[in-house]
């Protein structure tokens, strides 16, 4: 339904509005494009519009200035609330740019593959979510080590990509379609703002400088001026409408100020994941992580750093299931420090990882447990164990033999055996 609100402005909304009373619009970097409309709805239509009726549908902004019509929101119904207050009604409406899509279900993957470009992963997460992205940054630098999304929403973590380049993304409000921008968007060049109608801003921790400038003409982001003898980007766009007037306020800085420090998964810190070794280079191994399913993925080689060491060169086979350690909340730091019990995948989570167990494919093994050291060939072992003592066990002969003496000091000593116990002097 569309719905004129003044001689310029015009909304197109499912919710049968009969006024707009105000309207905020936001539109920054790294942000969803979000809308604020309050206004006043029939009360007939009021008592028959279910809670969730509108929820995700359509909701457009336009202007008609000077002859062109350039739109200024275009998303979805994100929430809504109808107030009644006698025979009458009024509704608050929060839209959101369609890169919402993006941003709602939580995801477990990894990129392992090094030769791909921090445009190409954000590429591949788009066309899956069947969104458009246009790319500014990131064409030609590869990721270099693994890229994980862990419990990250698609929007967070191209986000983080992004990051990584110093830049940021930016939602596409034009479209209503999920879109957006990898880098800054580009924009055109606009007609300078008045010298003396601004204010400047610094901020503490990067100590960039802005310039924050209000205007009735419709900019985007990226759009570019000569502000002050400096080339400035806008970076944020507020769009206020109050009592029949409209005022667009815009913040700038230069495009090399814009910087976006590296943003992190601090919830990678400490995290193992599970997996399993598919090939051994050297001291290194390249794993297929469960988080990634049947999407073959272990490309890439992590360095085997156990936590007994590695004197022995005692290296995980093919097939054997590992962890994936985090020691911090960059996951480029990603080491592979535990091999699990091999007994199968689904048996290995409720161990306690504690008891650790070394295995060769000869059948030497070593077990590491709080309270039992176990070091056994086939059928020879022996046991130190912290209540039960010592236990040598063999399925053939045990020989012991010293240059000078060989003592034995007990309260109680058992020599047993089926046919005879020889003792030879000389």
């Amino acid at each position: 339904m569309e719905l004129r609100i003044n001689q310029y402005l015009v909304t197109n909304i499912e919710i049968p509005l009969s006024k707009v009373i105000g309207l905020t619009a936001k539109w920054e970097v790294n942000e969803h494009g979000c809308l604020r409309l309050k206004g006043e709805i029939p009360y007939e239509a009021a008592l028959k519009s279910p809670n969730q009726l509108f929820l995700k549908s359509p909701i457009e902004l336009k202007m008609n200035w000077q002859g062109e019509e350039k739109v200024l929101f275009n998303g979805l119904v994100k929430n809504y609330e109808i107030t009644f207050e006698g025979r009458s009604a009024q509704i608050c409406v929060e839209g959101i740019t369609a890169t919402w899509k993006l941003d709602i279900e939580r995801k477990k993957r990894s990129f392992q593959d090094t030769e791909m470009t921090y445009a190409d992963i954000s590429k591949e997460i788009a066309v899956k979510q069947g969104a458009n992205i246009i790319i500014t940054c990131g064409n030609s630098m590869k990721i270099l080590k693994p890229l994980i999304q862990y419990m990250e929403t698609d929007w967070e973590f191209v986000k983080r990509i992004a990051s990584h380049l110093g830049k940021s993304v930016i939602s596409d409000l034009l479209t209503g379609k999920p879109a957006f921008w990898l880098g800054m968007r580009q924009g055109i060049e606009i007609p300078i703002f008045y010298k003396n109608s601004y204010e400047m801003m610094i901020e503490l921790e990067s100590s960039q400088q802005s310039y924050i400038v209000k205007s009735k003409e419709v900019y985007q982001i990226g759009d570019k001026t000569v502000f002050q003898g400096k080339t400035l980007v806008i970076y944020k766009r507020i769009i206020e409408f109050d009592r029949g007037e409209m005022l667009f306020t815009y913040t700038l800085s230069e495009e090399s100020a814009i910087r976006q420090n590296v943003i992190y998964n601090e919830d990678l810190t400490g995290r193992e994941l599970y997996g399993i070794v598919e090939q051994v280079v050297g001291e290194n191994v390249a794993v297929q992580l469960e988080i990634d399913g049947d999407e073959k993925n272990g490309a890439y080689l992590y360095p085997w750093r156990p936590e007994t060491g590695n004197m022995m060169y005692a290296m995980p086979e093919k097939g054997s299931p590992v962890l994936l350690t985090m020691p911090s909340y960059d996951e480029r730091e990603a080491v592979v420090k535990v091999c699990l019990h091999r007994d199968g995948a689904e048996n290995n989570y409720g161990k306690h990882y504690q008891n650790r167990i070394m295995q060769t494919s000869d059948s030497a093994k070593i077990k590491l447990y709080p309270c039992i050291l176990e070091m056994s060939k086939k059928e020879n072992k022996l046991v130190l164990e912290d209540e039960a003592g010592i236990y040598i066990g063999s399925g053939k002969k045990i020989e012991i033999e010293a240059k000078e003496k060989v003592r034995l000091k007990a309260e109680r000593i058992d020599l047993k055996a089926s046919d005879e116990i020889k003792g030879i002097i000389g």
